[in-house]
């Protein structure tokens, strides 16, 4: 009985390393939904750039208009007049997902939480790799929360 739950165990084992292995997505993928590398550096586990770095739908001009999108200005920052930049840093892991958002450089907690709740908004990424293994790149993106000239409706908008 112990074997066949070993046998079992090592099957599993096996299927799911292959299935990490498969290569996600394919290269017909990619081009469909314009997924473009973009630039960022490697934790300070590897001191080398990646052959590929990660790639988002639209590249970094994809980012972009997720922010124009999804950015919503606050209600409290208004109230406190609160604006400036905030820079995200923000990790694509191995499996393509946004990983360890924090600010880096913050304004006020309501535009620094904005800033991490939109950056979490993003779909996933094909990963970078570095020498045929997938890696973990970092990545630091500024937000720019200026007070706006007229008022802005309930809804932050």
């Amino acid at each position: 009985m112990k074997a066949l739950y070993l046998a079992a165990s090592v099957c599993i084992c096996i299927f799911l390393a292959s299935c990490a292995a498969a290569k996600w997505p394919d290269a017909r993928f990619v081009e469909k939904h314009n997924y473009k590398e973009v630039r960022g550096s490697l934790p300070g586990e590897f001191a080398e750039k990646p052959n590929r770095f990660p790639m988002y739908p639209g590249g970094q001009e994809g980012i972009n208009e997720l922010i124009a999108a999804h950015v919503r200005f606050p209600q409290e920052a208004l109230k406190k007049k609160a604006s400036g930049v905030v820079i995200v840093r923000y990790v694509i892991d191995r499996d393509g997902l946004v990983k360890d958002a924090e600010v880096i450089k913050g304004v006020a907690p309501a535009l620094d939480a904005e800033a991490i709740r939109v950056i979490q908004k993003m779909e996933r990424w094909v990963p970078g790799q570095l020498n045929g293994q997938l890696v973990r790149v970092s990545f630091s993106q500024p937000f720019n929360f200026n007070l706006p000239s007229a008022p802005v409706p309930p809804g932050g908008r």
